[in-house]
């Protein structure tokens, strides 16, 4: 439901109805509902964000027609869309090295956790802990 406005001697008019909003958020008076034969209680006394038409819409309605409705669409996308950011390149990983508790030679780890090169050099220093 849509209804275009005109503003005449001094107030808004729908058709020969006068409007009246009764809170600042717009909503209609029961009186003005009532002449209009408005039961919905969502609808809302706007002024268009495009042309500045007064019209009576759905609360969340903000074009007072398809055209402005589109150009409002249009705005809200431009505002949020945000040019991309493009990504640096990733460095390159540097070799992290540590030294086998078992062997002593140097390997090459992933996690900070990691205390023997190999299964084989993990195992044997259980099984010399286990028989001492």
């Amino acid at each position: 439901m849509l209804m275009v406005l005109e503003e005449r001697d001094g107030g808004i008019f729908a058709g020969d109805v006068r409007v009246f909003a009764c809170t600042a958020d717009g909503r209609l008076s029961s009186e003005t509902r009532k002449a209009l034969r408005l039961y919905d209680e969502r609808l809302r006394l706007h002024t268009c964000r495009v042309c500045s038409r007064r019209f009576i819409g759905h609360h969340s309605r903000h074009g007072c027609s398809d055209e402005c409705r589109k150009v409002v669409a249009q705005r809200a996308l431009e505002k949020h869309r945000r040019p991309r950011r493009i990504k640096p390149e990733p460095k390159p990983a540097r070799p992290r090295l540590s030294q086998c508790s078992n062997c002593w030679k140097q390997f090459e780890y992933k996690r900070d956790s990691r205390d023997y090169c190999s299964n084989a050099c993990r195992q044997a220093e259980y099984r010399s802990r286990k028989a001492a």
